[in-house]
């Protein structure tokens, strides 16, 4: 009996000691041992949180992957320029709320060194996989993995800038497929001009996303109120500019990232079974690269070559340009130098340019942002800055124009500054092709009334023909019956006798002028007129 009481008493602990292994929170002082792989899941079995190796490495890291779907992505590392060479790795909570990765000599590879000190701390491993750590019992958040990205953008995960405290959400790439060490690209937001986001390798411009524009960034069509997948938030205002997204279907699982060789990808995945498949890259095409057209120049995926100068320009050097080199970009036909008469052309349908030297101003309409551009001489060119509603806000460019694109919709419309011989050519070429547009119609309806109108006449011709010949017989009959001659023939008559009876052809017997020449009424006799 005492023997059953006792696996009574044993049986129950056996059964939390191995719930514990698949827990999603460890409290103070309690650690996952890599040697005894032990893990962190998610509540719904989503996310999991241990120690791994990238493949062809035997280095050992601290991260987050996808527990059901495989082959296994890892989407956030902790150690990730301080691996463990063995797998002697424990990572500890400790009683102020840091966690602390150690070696096998329990020296310190790796800590959050959260500044904020916490009472009875617990880390829990989220459903969004977003690794907590939290304090006081309370809620109270001291440091979070998302606050940390490595090189993948999770729904509900932040990007972008605190103002308040300075941290800067980012992205960068791994090293390489089995190196998480920091790699040379990073995804993050320029908060210059008007805030919008860069991939940057070592510091050069890759691809940037255009700036919020109340619906979409303006280089990133596929966003927006009618996407099926998410809704997008992006804040920006004193104390933070950043972005974030929502799934709209939670049991779908979606995800973003950038890889080594800087390929920025989206994956869905609706059955783990089935695995990722790729939902659209951000990057769609050649025009996507940064600058690719130089300045003035202008993308479009659907021409060849893609690039082109916009209107009012021409190349600034010719020779590269035709050999499909267009770093130069391009400059205007006619110098601005602020001079009256100066106006704008209108450009729809593009990616506006960079923002980071733009100005811009929420209060003022389009108008308002028009006049403002006139009046500064090294103003180049203007936008609505926010779509919604018809457009309100201004936005202004000082300088070169640069990184434009075509879309054939949802792009946003430009007014780019001309001088006044060019607008005033413009106008007049336009006027010339709605001209055109009439005459060619007018003509056309000319030559098909013209037509017609011959054909009336000759049918008329011959039927007048017809009917003056008949005349005629009867008179030539009834003047041959005086006569008493049955000849039929028609009479010729000499000169002499034409010119006494054109009274010496003059010009009160001629009636008109036909096409063998003039038409004159004569008299032969004192019974009859002829013509």
């Amino acid at each position: 009996m005492a023997v059953f009481n006792l696996l009574l008493v044993v049986f129950p602990f056996f059964c939390l000691s191995i719930t514990s292994l698949a827990a999603d929170t460890i409290r103070v002082n309690q650690s996952i041992r890599d040697g005894e792989r032990e893990t962190l899941i998610s509540a719904n079995g989503t996310f999991e949180l241990g120690f791994f190796s990238p493949e062809l490495s035997s280095n050992r890291y601290i991260g987050i992957w996808y527990k059901k779907i495989s082959p296994k992505k890892v989407v956030w590392v902790a150690n990730r320029n301080n691996p463990i060479n063995d797998t002697n790795g424990e990572l500890l909570l400790a009683e102020q709320g840091n966690l602390i990765l150690m070696n096998a000599t329990k020296g310190t590879v790796w800590s959050t060194n959260s500044p904020s000190l916490a009472t009875n701390p617990t880390a829990q491993l989220l459903d969004t996989g977003n690794l907590l750590v939290q304090g006081n019992g309370n809620g109270n958040v001291v440091w979070q993995s998302f606050d940390y990205p490595t090189d993948t953008f999770l729904p509900g995960m932040k990007l972008g800038i605190n103002l308040v405290t300075g941290m800067n959400r980012k992205l960068t790439t791994w090293t390489s497929i089995n190196d998480p060490s920091l790699g040379d690209y990073t995804f993050e937001i320029d908060p210059d001009g008007l805030p919008e986001f860069f991939l940057e390798n070592d510091s050069k411009m890759v691809y940037r996303t255009g700036y919020w524009n109340g619906i979409t960034f303006s280089g990133v069509i596929f966003l927006g109120p009618n996407n099926p997948v998410f809704t997008a938030d992006f804040v920006s205002n004193e104390k933070e500019i950043s972005f974030k997204y929502e799934l709209k279907n939670k049991s779908v699982l979606y995800r973003m990232g950038v890889t080594p060789d800087g390929t920025i990808e989206r994956f869905i995945c609706d059955d783990p079974a089935r695995g990722w498949r790729p939902y659209f890259n951000v990057m769609l095409d050649t025009c996507d690269q940064y600058k690719i057209c130089g300045a003035y120049g202008s993308c479009n995926i659907k021409n060849s070559p893609v690039c082109s100068c916009m209107k009012g320009f021409v190349p600034k050097d010719p020779n590269d340009w035709e050999k499909a080199d267009w770093s130069h970009g391009c400059v205007q036909k006619v110098p601005l130098t602020c001079e009256r008469g100066e106006d704008f052309l209108e450009y729809p349908g593009i990616k506006l340019p960079e923002t980071r030297k733009a100005w811009y101003d929420r209060t003022i309409d389009l108008k308002q942002c028009k006049n403002r551009c006139l009046r500064n001489c090294s103003c180049t060119a203007y936008a609505n800055l926010d779509v919604r509603d018809g457009g309100s806000g201004c936005i202004l460019w000082f300088g070169e124009l640069n990184d434009i694109r075509e879309y054939e919709e949802n792009g946003q419309t430009i007014y780019v500054r001309m001088a006044a011989s060019e607008i005033e050519a413009f106008k007049l070429s336009k006027g010339n092709k709605s001209l055109k547009t009439i005459i060619i119609p007018i003509t056309t309806c000319g030559g098909i009334f013209g037509i017609c109108l011959g054909i009336f006449l000759i049918m008329r011709m011959k039927k007048l023909n017809k009917k003056g010949s008949t005349q005629q017989d009867v008179e030539e009959e009834e003047d041959n019956n005086e006569r008493g001659k049955g000849d039929l023939e028609v009479p010729l008559f000499d000169f002499q006798t034409i010119s006494i009876a054109t009274n010496n052809f003059s010009l009160q017997n001629k009636l008109g002028q036909g096409g063998f020449g003039a038409v004159y009424k004569v008299s032969l006799s004192k019974k009859k007129q002829f013509l």
